[in-house]
């Protein structure tokens, strides 16, 4: 785990208006000076981006590759949290700096990758990029870049727990080209969760909460990471989704003023009833629980690149060919602002291999644009679209009617037409352009 410098008590955004649109990638200037006033390394220059003003040293299609995450990065924290009032009133300064060294001697403490300070009226970004990319130092950026964003636009002292449980729970986001995927549970995370929960390595609920921010900073335990990230996970994820709602009044009263552990109290009730839910989910868990959403990461990221691939005219019939294309180098990708990352796609299809032969992939054509299909084994289909126009060039649905259909000729079975026939018209309004709808249709006939 990433040491994190000390950082002010948390403050959280819950919702922003944000910025303008993704222009063109500026060329940059020379920066000798921030646009803080502080002195920048030599070397450093600054480029302007939609959310963010980065200075760095990195070569220049790095540094496109960054503008392009950090804006996807601003963007999911604010589709996550628009129930909540706030504006962006400036840009962020985010410093990425190639060698540890100059990120050392810039503030940056010993040991950590990455950093959100404030310090007085200076509050920044830094973090190391290194000689090459890698997830780790995306991870970083995700986590710290949330507490950068959360202290710009709205007030509220967050306890430790859910300050850096939250900003834990957009690290884990992965980046797909046209956007973010977060709420994945990475199986080696919940494996130290179960094991944390069943060998009580875990502090007590209670305790947790109870752990100040100065606390928390002297003593930069890991493990303290992924209990405050599997707790605001349970918390917007566990049983169904049911703590959503009391958990965004939980955050809305506390950036209203109110002491955290009145809203606590308020919102969830005592903290042992909650320890013990929590655990009992937890536990509960499958290694692979979340492998919808990873399966929506690769299929949206494969619709991103067949996209742009088609805009320079070149097609694929099958998800092993777009695989040859992109390991061998030929995938043709245009430039400007439709430009993606050429390694972010191979390590998708690396992602893809790696959950396994039982989901299977494919490439179709649409009127809005190509379609990446992920087939699951129960017969529901993921829909990855490139739209050709529109705020969104990757939009994703879920086409749920052939498990719906097989309820429902169970439920015929046992006599049960009342419950399959109301089983199979909610499925055919959530899937009407399905290609099962008239074999649907005809089922929901027998029923009657």
């Amino acid at each position: 785990m990433t040491m994190r410098a000390m950082r002010a008590a948390g403050v959280l955004v819950m919702g922003v208006a944000l910025l303008a649109s993704l222009p063109a990638l500026a060329a940059p200037r020379n920066a000798p000076v921030a646009a803080d006033g502080t002195e920048m390394p030599a070397g450093m220059r600054a480029y302007p981006s939609p959310y963010y003003v980065i200075y760095s040293d990195l070569e220049p299609e790095r540094v496109q590759e960054a503008i392009l995450r950090m804006t996807r990065m601003a963007e999911e924290y604010h589709d996550r949290t628009k129930e909540f009032s706030g504006v962006i009133r400036q840009k962020f300064p985010f410093y990425l700096f190639k060698r540890g060294e100059d990120y050392y001697a810039a503030g940056g403490m010993t040991g950590s990758a990455g950093v959100f300070m404030v310090r007085g009226d200076d509050a920044k970004l830094m973090a190391i990029a290194g000689e090459r990319n890698s997830s780790s130092t995306w991870h970083v950026i995700q986590h710290e870049g949330f507490h950068q964003f959360a202290h710009a636009v709205i007030g509220g002292n967050l306890p430790a727990w859910l300050n850096e449980g939250l900003a834990e729970y957009f690290g884990e986001g992965i980046f797909t080209g046209d956007g973010m995927i977060t709420g994945v549970v990475p199986p080696s995370r919940l494996k130290k969760i179960q094991e944390g929960i069943k060998t009580r390595r875990f502090r007590s609920i209670q305790s947790m909460m109870l752990l100040s921010g100065e606390r928390w900073n002297a003593e930069m335990d890991g493990t303290n990471y992924d209990m405050a990230w599997s707790m605001v996970h349970f918390l917007a994820h566990g049983e169904n989704g049911k703590y959503q709602a009391p958990f965004s009044q939980f955050v809305k009263d506390i950036g209203h003023g109110k002491p955290w552990d009145r809203a606590w109290l308020a919102n969830f009730g005592t903290a042992e009833g909650f320890e013990k839910r929590w655990a009992q989910w937890w536990l509960a868990q499958e290694p692979l629980g979340s492998k919808d959403l990873y399966v929506k990461a690769v299929a949206s990221t494969m619709a991103s690149y067949v996209g742009r691939a088609g805009l320079m005219k070149q097609t694929f019939d099958s998800v092993d060919e777009l695989a040859r294309v992109a390991r061998d180098g030929s995938l043709k990708l245009p430039a400007g602002d439709a430009w993606l990352p050429p390694g972010l796609i191979t390590s998708i299809l690396d992602l893809k291999d790696k959950l396994g032969d039982d989901v299977t992939y494919e490439i179709k054509k649409d009127a809005r644009g190509p379609q990446v299909v992920a087939n699951m084994t129960d017969g529901t289909r993921l829909v990855a679209t490139f739209v050709k126009q529109g705020p969104k060039r990757v939009t994703t649905s879920i086409d749920d009617l052939a498990p719906a259909m097989a309820k429902a000729k169970a439920l015929l079975a046992e006599k049960k037409k009342a419950e399959a026939r109301t089983l199979l018209q909610d499925a055919i309004k959530r899937n009407p352009t399905s290609p099962q709808v008239t074999e649907a249709r005809k089922l929901l006939a027998t029923t009657l």
